[in-house]
């Protein structure tokens, strides 16, 4: 199995491993053409979340958040965490209504939770791209835990396990598609200038 380009992009851009040009004259192929065949949804939004707009990250982050509502447990909380990160995008919550229901989503006990809750987050984070990939990380998590529950009664699953990495991949590829819905395709010069800015 070949590493998806975009996942290298990240993690080398992540441990300011390399510089985006340099990584480009590894991989001729238009950035654009590898934005939209990339099944990291990770990547996607890891990288992209730093270039696009708050409100539009937020809405990324929200919406692989609600999808992985659809395998869980999840009570009330994370729905009412996705709908008032919602409203705030749309200028009608504030950052205290936030933090209220990240605390609230945070005490579930599935990943549906955490990923509710740190889909919200992505409003008042400092680094927001850091709550979207934890949003997308979790939302991953919760849909290939169901995938493998499904298969066969498990009380513990090693993240070495085929099965498990065959049922993330897929989730991710779902998630994906998701994240390129909200979140554009960077140019490597903004990633640049991102990276740079970060501490």
């Amino acid at each position: 199995m070949t590493l998806d380009p975009l996942t290298e992009l990240f993690a080398k851009l992540e441990h300011r491993h390399c510089l985006p040009e340099h990584w480009a004259e590894q991989h001729p192929e238009s950035f654009e053409g590898i934005w939209a065949r990339s099944d990291d949804a990770e990547a996607l939004i890891g990288l992209g979340g730093r270039v696009v707009d708050r409100r539009l990250l937020s809405r990324a982050a929200c919406a692989c958040a609600k999808w992985s509502l659809q395998f869980g447990s999840a009570g009330t909380a994370p729905r009412r965490a996705i709908a008032v990160a919602e409203a705030w995008c749309q200028g009608d919550a504030n950052a205290a209504d936030i933090w209220q229901v990240i605390a609230d989503a945070e005490a579930e006990p599935d990943w549906a939770g955490q990923a509710a809750a740190a889909a919200a987050a992505v409003a008042v984070h400092d680094y927001p791209f850091e709550p979207a990939c934890s949003a997308v990380r979790n939302a991953a998590d919760v849909a290939a835990l169901h995938a493998i529950r499904e298969k066969a009664a498990l009380t513990y699953i090693r993240h070495d396990d085929p099965d498990w990495l065959a049922a993330r991949a897929i989730a991710s590829s779902q998630l994906a598609a998701l994240v390129r819905e909200y979140v554009p395709c960077p140019s490597l010069d903004q990633l640049r200038e991102a990276f740079e800015r970060e501490p």
